[in-house]
Parts: structure tokens; sequence; C-alpha cells
């Protein structure tokens, strides 16, 4: 079933895995990945230091794929990703690398419609890998305490406080079932996400002008950057 949904071989995994929800050609340029191998569900692409894997959006769909995982040669998962921030802080502005300690899972959109539950799970990342990829930064960048994948754009605004209350900078949708989901198949997993939005000001469909457009692409290549020269460090690493 490997094969059939991911169009590579199981072992072909490399032990350093992106996973993109979505991404652009310039990411592929930055990998120096050529083309993608398609699957039925994903695709797979690979250079010397790790494996890409376009995951589609989603936390079922990112999940999955991380499940399916547990038996490759894979040991450390990580996600190019946007998010938007829950208020206008210095070093939170458009385009801004961001790096999750942990994600509250708030990705159940009938949970979060009903506003009743106001205890949510919260999954860690991999501290150490975490640290790796804040420390190949090489600019400005945010480490978070909390992110939360939650499940509605609409409904984002209206649990800003609950947001603010505890302490969650940073919202998304997939950063919890990474977290939860590389926990279970014992892989280390951390997250480099981009601010593309800011709530109560800004929404991440609305018409980008030219220069936050610019913006945003040079920080999607930038987040590949970063998660490719982590990789590199950790096969360095690993050969010693």
């Amino acid at each position: 079933m490997f094969r059939e949904l991911f169009g590579e071989d199981p072992q072909a995994i490399k032990p350093f895995c992106l996973l993109a929800p979505f991404y652009s050609a310039a990411i592929l340029d930055i990998l120096r990945i050529p083309r993608l191998k398609q699957g039925t569900l994903y695709a797979c692409g690979h250079n010397h230091d790790l494996t890409f894997i376009h995951t589609r959006i989603g936390p079922t769909f990112l999940g999955d794929a991380v499940l399916h995982l547990e038996k490759t040669p894979c040991q450390n998962l990580t996600l190019l990703g946007a998010c938007g921030a829950t208020s206008m802080t210095p070093g939170m502005e458009l385009g801004t690398p961001i790096f999750p300690s942990g994600s509250y899972a708030m990705d159940s959109f009938s949970a979060v419609l009903s506003k009743t539950k106001t205890n949510f799970p919260f999954y860690k990342s991999d501290a150490a890998l975490t640290e790796d990829l804040f420390h190949h930064n090489g600019g400005a960048g945010q480490r978070v305490s909390a992110a939360a994948s939650f499940s509605s754009f609409y409904l984002e605004t209206q649990y800003r406080d609950l947001f603010l209350k505890k302490g969650i900078e940073v919202v998304d949708m997939e950063t919890a079932a990474l977290f939860q989901a590389a926990a279970l198949t014992g892989k280390k997993a951390g997250a480099v996400l981009y601010v593309t939005d800011i709530l109560d000001i800004s929404h991440p469909f609305r018409h980008w002008s030219r220069a936050e457009k610019r913006l945003l692409q040079e920080a999607s290549r930038q987040a590949a950057s970063i998660i490719l020269r982590t990789a590199r460090q950790k096969n360095k690493s690993a050969s010693n």
C-alpha cells in the first residue's frame, strides 16, 4: 500500500523527512529536487539530505502520512507550513519564521463549533530538533511555547480570548497531528512555520499586494533552507 499511496518504495525514504501540505516550484529549487514521484495520495522527492513529501492540506492527510512512515528509515520529521499570529506583537510580523515547542489539538471542527470545550490536549515537538531548526535559522525568528491546530478560519477570531489565555501565539492546521503521530510512532518532530496573517487585522485568503507576495515567497524559501541545513547537520552528526 505504501508504494501506491506515496509513489515510492518505503525503504527509499531518508532518515530526515520534510512534510509540506503545499509547496511551490521555488521550494523544490531550493532543495534541488527536480521532480516528485506521484502516488495516489502523496508525492515524494529526494535529495542527498532528505525526503520531501507533499502531504496535502489538513491534519488527516498529514497525520496519516506520519503513521505510514512508521516502518520506514525516517527518524526526523519537520513540517514546513504557514500560520496566523494571534495578536500583533513585535516579532510576529508577516513572513516571520516560527518554531513551535508544542501545539494544542483544536482540529475538530465539530468541537470548536459547539464552543462547549475549553480544554484541549497539548502535544510537544521534539525539543532537540526544534532547537536545531532554530539554530539554523540565521536570522529573525520566534520560538513559541504554544501553537494551536485550529479547524476553522471562520471561527478563529471568536477564540482569540482563549488563545491569549492559553498562551497560544500562532494557529495552523497540522502541527498537533504531526507531534501526536510522531510520538506514537517513535519519531522526532519539529516545525518551521511562517506568518501569513494576523487575527483581527488580516486574513490568509485576502488579496496580497505584490510586496506581500514577494515577502511570503521569500519566507517559504527561507523555511525550506532552514530545514535543509538542519538535515545536513543531522546527517553529518550521524556519520561521525
